[in-house]
């Protein structure tokens, strides 16, 4: 009887010393946004227009926006990825199914073009 009252005892400190332990590796929350800010960017000025959400952007970026650099090696380069880069193919694919769920969903895609 003696036996196992001691391995009732020891089950139980067992089990206490393992919940003590795992009580030790809880998650704290997340940080909110505006401690992020406070603590990441103290002495950043964020323009407001940036930190709204859903609002409208002054224009679509153009497909051709590497060109606007003037750099002729630069858009030669793009393109040989783009041409010869399975995964880029792979991933633009990927947007436009996105796209395309968003739209069958009835929701609003901000991407206007790739």
């Amino acid at each position: 009887m003696k036996r196992f009252r001691r391995a009732g005892w020891t089950a139980l400190a067992a089990t206490a010393l393992l919940i003590a332990l795992i009580s030790g590796c809880s998650l704290k929350r997340p940080p909110g946004q505006e401690e992020l800010k406070r603590k990441g960017l103290p002495h950043a000025a964020i323009p407001e227009h940036w930190t709204t959400a859903g609002g409208e952007t002054e224009g679509a970026v153009p497909a051709d926006w590497v060109a606007t650099f003037g750099d002729d090696l630069l858009n030669r380069l793009v393109e040989e990825a783009l041409t010869y880069n399975a995964d880029l193919r792979a991933g633009a694919a990927r947007v436009e199914q996105a796209a395309g769920y968003v739209k069958a969903a009835g929701g609003r895609f901000i991407r206007r073009s790739l």
